[in-house]
């Protein structure tokens, strides 16, 4: 279960960044890895 929690939160920063990077991608996107990052449990 680590393991998944690791998971998602790298891919909910890896999309946070990617947003960040890319002004012009949708906002769909910077709030589903927002909300990935917050979701992930603490490991």
């Amino acid at each position: 279960m680590v393991l998944v929690g690791i998971a998602v939160t790298v891919v909910g920063m890896g999309m946070f960044v990617y947003a960040i990077r890319h002004q012009g991608i949708d906002l769909t996107v910077l709030l589903g890895g927002s909300a990935c990052s917050a979701w992930a449990p603490p490991v």
